[in-house]
């Protein structure tokens, strides 16, 4: 799984957790929670970026073991740099995906999509993250493609 989802508007945090949980449920045909919630400022000044990041890479090291989905939704779009870009497991980019097209909207994705977000060069990125674990014992994410 790795598509858009449009938030409405000043969406709440539960608002949008909601439509997230199912959407996951639709397409991938999964019960999850929520397990982790955030908000973060990226600030170019501090050279805030997440360099090559994996949720999943074979082994489950980066978030525990039972975290199937993240969604990643954008609430501003005045800065620059900063692109949500995803990669191949060669860190090959498959896709950058910049402030227009991810402003008010979700980036709903199994841990297996191996993603990076590009370091800034002006302004204050804001985003609510969202981690999602499965209540399902035999859910397995897609493996990275190639």
């Amino acid at each position: 799984m790795r598509e858009f989802i449009k938030i409405p508007d000043e969406s709440t945090k539960d608002e949008i957790n909601k439509i997230i949980i199912a959407r996951i449920k639709e397409v991938d045909n999964v019960t999850v929670e929520l397990h982790q919630y955030f908000e973060h400022q990226g600030r170019n000044d501090v050279g805030s970026h997440y360099d090559f990041g994996a949720d999943l890479d074979g082994n489950p090291i980066f978030h525990t073991p039972f975290i199937s989905h993240s969604c990643s939704v954008l609430d501003n779009n005045d800065y620059e740099g900063g692109n949500f870009e995803f990669v191949n497991d060669d860190n090959e980019l498959l896709e950058s995906i910049g402030k227009d097209k991810h402003y008010k909207n979700g980036i709903l994705f199994d841990v297996s999509w191996k993603h990076r977000v590009t370091k800034f060069t002006s302004g204050v990125r804001l985003v609510r993250v969202f981690f999602y674990r499965h209540t399902n014992k035999d859910y397995q994410p897609t493996t990275f493609p190639k």
